[in-house]
């Protein structure tokens, strides 16, 4: 009989460690639940936080953009500016070495060509066409491009100024209060 009131007290103390354990894990589950609850609630929290500022963020991101391809416009513009300055001086200068004979800096003289025939006159200008029409050529080009850059400049500085804009027009236009969103269904199709 001793024998197996011992091995009833050995199976009461395990039961007994047992329910220990097991009230102990309840509690650590609890406390882990709660706080997988206010984890929970600080990451929805944080979303809604989020999704409020992603238009904003959308909006400051097109702005963002819309200045970098400005600025790389504008630098572009400038570089079509001085080479095109730089080729006109060319011009200039193979315009003024077409009717030379000599120049001296110092002392300063400048002597023209004698024209003898407008042949002659004609011989020298075509001798140095070769020269100023690939010139000519490169000088209209860098023309056109610098005048589409500053163009494409503006248009990106114009874009820049409605993305930055669109936001807060958008959150006046809900501050309203009108219930019929005619004004938001505009402004979207306008942007």
């Amino acid at each position: 009989m001793e024998e197996y009131r011992e091995k009833f007290k050995s199976f009461d103390r395990q039961l007994e460690s047992r329910n220990n354990d097991f009230a102990q894990g309840k509690e650590k589950q609890e406390k882990l639940f709660a706080n997988f609850e206010e984890k929970k609630q600080s990451v929805e929290s944080l979303i809604e936080q989020i999704e409020g500022l992603l238009p904003g963020a959308t909006s400051a991101g097109l702005a963002t953009a819309y200045n970098k391809r400005r600025v790389q416009a504008e630098r572009s513009a400038k570089l079509y500016s001085w080479t095109f300055f730089i080729g006109i001086v060319v011009l200039a200068i193979s315009a003024a070495a077409t009717v030379t004979q000599t120049l001296s800096l110092w002392p300063f003289s400048w002597e023209f060509i004698r024209i003898e025939s407008a042949k002659e006159y004609l011989d020298k200008i075509l001798f140095k066409l070769p020269l100023v029409i690939p010139v000519l050529w490169a000088t209209l080009t860098v023309s056109k491009r610098r005048s589409e850059m500053q163009r494409l400049a503006e248009e990106y500085a114009h874009k820049e100024a409605l993305a930055q804009s669109y936001e807060g027009f958008k959150q006046q236009i809900v501050d309203l209060g009108k219930d019929d969103d005619a004004l938001l269904q505009t402004s979207l199709k306008w942007y």
